[in-house]
C-alpha cells in the first residue's frame, strides 16, 4: 500500500494524565496548508474504517478541504487504557472532562510530531456522545480547535432523556403513518399487561423471558422495557450502517 495510505495505528502519551491511547491517521487528502481534521471516538473501540472509507461525509469534506484526518480513541475504550485496571477508583477517571483535555494533548503532541500541521486550523468531528465532546472542545479549548462539527450531539444533559424516543417516533410515522401508530398502540398494550398478573404471565410468554416480571422490582422494569424497544432506537439511528442486518430480523 502507497505511503500516503497507510493507516497507522500509534499510541499517544497523554499530557494530561499519563496514559497511553490508541490513534489513526490517514494523509491521502492532505494538501500543504490544509486543515486537520480529528474524528472524536466515543463510547467504544475504533476502528480505521472511519479513515479509510471515502465515501463518508466527513472523508469526503477532507478530499475536498485537502485535510489531514486523525480518529483518537476514547480512554477507556478499545485499548485505550490509562489504568492497569478498570476498577471503581480508576474509572474515576473515566470523564467527558478528561476526554477533552486528552484531545488537547494530542492537538499538541501531533503538532510537534508533524511540524507541517503546526500552524493549520483544526476542525473536531463527531456523533452522538462524540459530537458532543467535538463542541466542547471548541468551547474548551478554542486557541487549539478553530471549528466543530458534531453530529447528534447531546450537549445539553438530561437525566430523563424523552426527545430521544420522540425522534424516534417521528421518524417511524414520518416514514409510515400505519406503523407508527401500530407501534405506539403496541407499546400502550405492553404498558397496560404490565399491571395485572395475568398480562406479566403472557408477556413472559411472549417475550420468551428466564424471569417472572416482578412489577415491585423497578430495575427489571427498566431492563424489560429497554429491551423491547431498543430495537427501535437502532433501526431509526443506525439502519445506514446496519440496513441489511436489520432488514433480516424484522422480516
Amino acid at each position: 500500500m502507497p505511503k500516503s495510505t497507510r493507516f497507522v495505528v500509534k499510541y499517544n502519551i497523554s499530557f494530561y494524565h499519563s496514559k497511553f491511547q490508541r490513534y489513526w491517521y490517514n494523509q491521502q487528502w492532505y494538501q500543504q496548508n490544509g486543515p486537520v481534521f480529528l474524528m472524536l471516538g466515543g463510547e467504544s473501540a475504533e476502528d480505521p474504517y472511519w479513515l479509510k472509507d471515502g465515501t463518508l461525509e466527513w472523508t469526503e469534506m477532507a478530499s475536498q478541504n485537502g485535510a489531514f484526518v486523525f480518529l483518537l480513541e476514547h480512554r477507556y475504550y478499545g485499548e485505550s487504557r490509562p489504568t492497569q485496571d478498570m476498577s471503581t477508583s480508576n474509572l474515576l477517571y473515566l470523564s467527558s472532562a478528561q476526554a477533552i483535555e486528552d484531545m488537547a494533548a494530542f492537538i499538541q503532541g501531533m503538532k510537534q510530531k508533524f511540524p507541517q500541521l503546526a500552524a493549520a486550523p483544526w476542525v473536531t468531528f463527531g456523533g452522538s456522545y462524540s459530537g458532543a465532546l467535538a463542541a466542547w472542545a471548541r468551547v474548551k479549548h478554542p486557541e487549539l480547535v478553530a471549528m466543530a462539527v458534531g453530529s447528534s450531539g447531546p450537549v445539553q444533559a438530561e437525566v430523563d432523556f424523552v426527545e430521544y424516543l420522540e425522534v424516534v417516533q417521528n421518524s417511524i410515522s414520518r416514514d409510515s403513518a400505519q406503523c407508527g401508530s401500530s407501534v405506539t398502540t403496541a407499546f400502550n398494550l405492553v404498558a397496560s399487561m404490565l399491571t395485572t398478573a395475568s398480562g406479566r404471565k403472557s408477556l413472559k410468554t411472549t417475550f420468551n423471558l428466564c424471569e417472572d416480571l416482578d412489577i415491585t422490582n423497578a430495575q427489571q422494569i427498566e431492563t424489560f422495557w429497554e429491551t423491547v424497544y431498543s430495537p427501535y432506537m437502532e433501526i431509526v439511528q443506525y439502519s445506514g450502517d446496519n440496513a441489511v442486518s436489520f432488514e433480516k430480523i424484522f422480516k
